[in-house]
């Protein structure tokens, strides 16, 4: 991790606006219609040269890919994970969420927000409109696709005048929320099984000389704001902080 003792270095979250063409591209990508793969390849690569030399231009000093390659940040690990199964139900939470229910009225002019968004200002990314729910052992099975992740990065930043470069890669905890389990016994067993499985597109990001955004922080910030709070007697109490001792050792254990 660089630090710096004259100023404050400066990044951000990861995903950053994707050109038209490109999310047309993702788009057809992601609801299975024909599009020419080396063309997506290629413009993926052009598109995150572009994002770095836009970061850097702009005065960012840890820069990423901008999420290029993904469609968004819930729907890329369905093409990363095996396990996962589509059925006939719309993409939703699990169940409602902490933050969802305090601020109602928020949430309700988010989906305004959403809504009057001009295509021409952001181009619209559209995800599969079916759910997808655990059904079997999860396995991790986006090696091709980190791999080209790291290696179309490592092209943007050379020559690049940067401070350090960053991925983003989705936590186990929030795939938990996405996709609902089917399969395994417990929640614990399922996070584990999830966290085992991301481990490998964590441990690439970081062998590769590159931060890894978005694990542990997410994890924290996801139980926090979406799960809602147990019952407060005394035994559902106890079960309740055995969760969450358990869930974050079995995340961390994973991360690590």
């Amino acid at each position: 991790m660089q630090r710096s003792a004259n100023r404050i270095l400066t990044t951000h979250t990861g995903s950053l606006p994707r050109p038209a063409d490109l999310v047309a591209l993702l788009n057809a990508k992601e609801l299975g219609e024909p599009y020419d793969s080396a063309a997506f390849d290629a413009r993926v690569r052009r598109a995150i040269a572009e994002i770095v030399v836009r970061q850097t231009e702009t005065g960012i000093d840890i820069v990423g890919d901008g999420e290029h390659s993904k469609i968004n940040w819930m729907a890329y690990a369905r093409a990363r994970l095996s396990g996962l199964e589509e059925i006939d139900s719309p993409v939703r939470f699990r169940t409602a969420t902490r933050d969802s229910i305090e601020f109602a009225a928020a949430y309700e002019d988010l989906k305004i927000m959403h809504t009057a968004r001009s295509g021409a200002l952001v181009a619209k990314r559209t995800v599969r409109p079916r759910a997808l729910v655990c059904s079997g052992p999860i396995r991790y099975a986006g090696q091709n696709e980190v791999k080209t992740d790291i290696a179309n990065l490592k092209a943007a930043l050379a020559g690049a005048a940067v401070e350090e470069a960053f991925m983003t890669a989705i936590s186990p905890s929030n795939l938990e929320l996405y996709y609902e389990n089917r399969y395994y016994g417990s929640d614990e067993e399922y996070l584990a099984a999830l966290g085992e499985a991301m481990r490998e597109e964590y441990l690439a990001i970081v062998g590769a000389g590159f931060r890894c955004r978005s694990t542990i922080r997410a994890w924290r910030r996801t139980t926090i704001a979406r799960r809602m709070p147990r019952s407060r007697t005394a035994g559902s109490s106890s079960r309740c902080g055995s969760r969450r001792s358990t869930t974050r050792s079995a995340e961390s254990r994973k991360i690590a």
